[in-house]
């Protein structure tokens, strides 16, 4: 498995019913000030798109989904953690730990390090070659809330972060074995304590199935951990981690897409209605997964025809409106507009351009779309471009969208 550090905003969706226009007719003014959370080759530019104003640049770090704190690390003999308000980069928080650590995609792509409720932080020393061959990893579990060290874990191998349960008391890392891409989840679990876990392996439904490339990840409530992978034979699936039972199981068929388009999976929470939508818009495939039950509802293998090729770096290629009705997802060119309560692609906006990146507003009406460095606000509704933002030059990427 390969990790692959995302962000995910979560939108807030409430059930709406009429006509397209009859709904975005009622909503509310644009806020006085919407801000783009925007991941460039420095770290993180903060947009104010309403004034087309860049009004703060942080560091590399990881942005919480609900947008409350910005976490970044740095790295020497001791390393320090700071916390950010992510619309003005002012310091909340301040500490540091002994040692040399770094988030877990410092040494490849990989899960943010966080869980789901921002309480607890996983740092990963460098590698060490032991004797005989091999390598020794060192990871932390940090304590955000005392701003400590709670634990180390030491693990032999080809390992890596996968995820650490609200509680902070079991750590989950991937287990890469050969022939690659096969790979085993493993869990040191504490009751409390300064100590090194011994590693168990938890109990999966479809071990068969263990497969695979990592491409995206999401939270779902307190206890699941979802993440998406491409199984060589078998195609895509969804290994949902339960991070407080220890075990996990897999949501399976879900249609797969050309080996070239596998980077462009995005998956999308709607956690009011318990849906999540795994999408590939340059496959021009979603599939509508039911997080209650974990498993596919239905799905859509002809929203656009695949693209020969990636020709762009997907970052957070789709995203869903606030509403919960529709999904926008970046195909070969443009951006294709999904019903979900069909799946059925409604319009496709920009067809001139390739896209990156894809986010909503809040109240559903302006869509962002990044696209060769740039960042485009477009109407929702009608696909309309409305600005180019002069202040989002070198964008790879929209993280979220928020207001002040």
């Amino acid at each position: 498995m390969r990790r692959f550090l995302t962000v995910l905003a979560v939108t807030a969706v409430v059930a709406a019913c009429g006509s397209l226009k009859e709904e975005t007719s009622q909503v509310a003014a644009p806020p006085a000030h919407e801000l783009l959370y925007v991941a460039t080759a420095t770290g993180l530019a903060v947009i104010d798109a309403t004034t087309d104003a860049r009004v703060a640049s942080l560091p590399v770090g990881t942005l919480v989904p609900d947008r409350s704190r910005y976490w970044t690390v740095e790295s020497g003999d001791q390393t320090t953690v700071r916390g950010l308000e992510p619309s003005t980069g002012a310091a909340q928080v301040s500490f540091t730990v002994d040692g040399r650590w770094s988030v877990p995609a410092a040494y490849g792509p990989a899960p943010s390090g966080l869980s789901a409720n921002g309480k607890w932080m996983v740092l990963v020393a460098p590698p060490v070659t032991v004797t005989g061959g091999g390598m020794l990893n060192r990871f932390a579990v940090v304590d955000l809330v005392t701003k400590r060290i709670d634990r180390v874990v030491n693990a032999n191998g080809d390992v890596g972060f996968d995820a650490v349960s609200d509680d902070g008391r079991n750590l989950y890392l991937v287990e890469h074995l050969v022939p690659a891409p096969h790979y085993a989840v493993r869990v040191a679990s504490f009751n409390g304590g300064f100590v090194d876990g011994v590693l168990g392996q938890i109990k999966t439904a479809e071990p068969e199935v263990m497969n695979g490339l990592y491409h995206a990840s999401v939270a779902v409530g307190a206890d699941w951990f979802l993440s998406l992978y491409s199984n060589p034979g078998r195609g895509p699936f969804i290994h949902a981690l339960n991070t407080t039972q220890l075990y996990a199981q897999c949501i399976l068929n879900m249609p797969d897409v050309p080996v070239a388009l596998r980077p462009a999976w995005s998956m999308v929470l709607d956690p009011k209605h318990a849906r999540l939508y795994a999408v590939n818009g340059a496959g021009g495939v979603v599939s509508e997964v039911d997080t209650g039950a974990l498993t596919v509802r239905r799905s859509n293998i002809d929203l656009a025809p695949a693209a020969a090729a990636l020709t762009t770096a997907p970052m957070h290629p789709a995203a869903l409106s606030s509403d919960g009705t529709r999904l926008y997802a970046a195909a070969e060119h443009g951006v294709i507009v999904v019903y979900t309560g069909d799946l059925s692609v409604h319009s496709r906006y920009l067809t001139d351009r390739l896209v990156d990146s894809v986010a909503v507003s809040d109240d559903g009406q302006r869509l962002y779309v990044a696209s060769g460095g740039t960042i485009t606000k477009v109407e929702a509704s009608t696909g309309k471009p409305l600005a180019t933002l002069a202040s989002a030059g070198g964008a790879l990427g929209i993280l979220a969208v928020g207001a002040r």
